[in-house]
């Protein structure tokens, strides 16, 4: 099994490094920090208009199509240069989730406004258990007219406070389903959490919704990117260490 790098990889390391070291200098974060101002839209921006935010995305919904090796690179870099804003929520977590769960139509949609910078988004699974369970899971998603109403409590919903659309893991019965939730429906509520990262932004989000869409979600089994922006800030603290259709309603958990 191969566990280095290729050229072509090595190359896009290089040009990751440079590009948020450039761009996100420690001076920035710090100033971020002291401002409490965990978002540049600075930053975001300059993203955008290099093709990051599409960087995982297929090239037939508008991004790169560029795969897990690269995002590991990529969020490995960012870790290294403690870069600010909603990259994680919105390309790694939510960006892969609605690839699996929607409709291409809807996928097209979704996934093109991300790539393009017009619309962040994030993931909001954890509740005041901690557990990564599913069986963890106990916001209700009830049935009203024109969709589902959810209601109960998120914890630790990454860059809430920016994104546009939540996807919100809720239970209907014995099962689980995605709720594609707009940030500004009316009863969501987001309010700011302490955390030892103080360039992320983490919330706590009371919910008890208007009709809500829910969209089937296959299983994935790839591994999370928070583990690399954790080794990218390990080896900058550490000098030379190295850290190796359309669906509703439909479950996501037997």
């Amino acid at each position: 099994m191969e566990f280095e790098l290729n050229e072509t990889q090595r190359l896009f390391q290089s040009s990751a490094r440079e590009l948020f070291a450039q761009e996100c200098p420690p001076t920035l974060v710090r100033e971020m920090i002291e401002k409490n101002e965990p978002y540049s839209d600075a930053v975001w921006n300059n993203l955008v208009e290099q093709g990051w935010t599409g960087l995982i995305i297929s090239e037939e919904d508008g991004g790169q199509g560029l795969g897990m090796v690269e995002m590991a690179v990529a969020f490995e870099e960012m870790g290294r240069a403690l870069v600010p804003g909603a990259f994680l929520s919105t390309v790694a977590l939510a960006g892969s989730l609605m690839e699996k769960a929607c409709s291409p139509e809807y996928r097209a949609t979704r996934l093109r406004a991300i790539c393009e910078g017009q619309a962040k988004a994030t993931v909001a699974l954890l509740e005041e258990s901690a557990h990564w369970n599913p069986d963890a899971v106990a916001m209700a998603a009830t049935p009203v007219e024109g969709g589902f109403k959810l209601t109960g409590k998120k914890l630790f919903v990454s860059d809430a406070s920016v994104a546009d659309c939540i996807v919100t893991v809720a239970r209907v019965g014995l099962g689980l389903v995605l709720a594609f939730v707009d940030s500004k429906t009316p009863g969501v509520s987001i309010n700011p959490m302490p955390g030892i990262d103080v360039t992320r932004s983490q919330t706590d989000r009371p919910v008890s919704s208007g009709p809500t869409p829910l969209r089937q979600h296959a299983a994935d089994d790839r591994k999370h990117p928070l583990g690399c922006l954790l080794c990218g800030v390990a080896d900058e603290q550490r000098p030379g260490t190295r850290s190796s259709g359309h669906f509703y309603g439909q479950s996501i958990c037997e």
